[in-house]
């Protein structure tokens, strides 16, 4: 698993749905496997499941799958849904952010958010 970046470079290209996170392509394939939240791919600017789908193929990349999915949505609601509804390029304090929801991490199968509860790795 690559060290985790102190901050991350994504880009994304809204007609395709195409992201690239440190100029490397970022394919839903592995993240659909863990948790089929968006079997269409990504997407970004809303709070549904191209966005989380998304969220979660970013942090597979550098946490391990139980902590990728008990962190997708937090990661979602606070960067993926607050991309432009267009083509983007954004860096995000990644580190810092991964710290501190290690810190404040939300229980397992509950989503602050919404109240209701979500699946997670068994």
């Amino acid at each position: 698993m690559p060290k985790i970046p102190a901050t991350l470079r994504l880009k994304g290209k809204l007609a395709t749905g195409e992201v690239w996170v440190s100029d490397k392509p970022l394919s839903p394939a592995r993240s659909i496997k863990v948790f089929n939240h968006s079997p269409t791919g990504f997407s970004w600017d809303y709070g549904g499941s191209g966005p989380a789908q998304l969220a979660l193929a970013i942090l597979l990349k550098y946490l391990p799958a139980r902590e990728a999915v008990r962190l997708r949505q937090p990661f979602k609601w606070e960067f993926i849904a607050a991309l432009p509804q267009e083509d983007f390029e954004a860096e995000l304090d990644f580190r810092k952010w991964i710290a501190e929801a290690r810190r404040g991490d939300p229980s397992p199968g509950h989503n602050p958010l919404s109240g209701f509860p979500t699946n997670t790795l068994q």
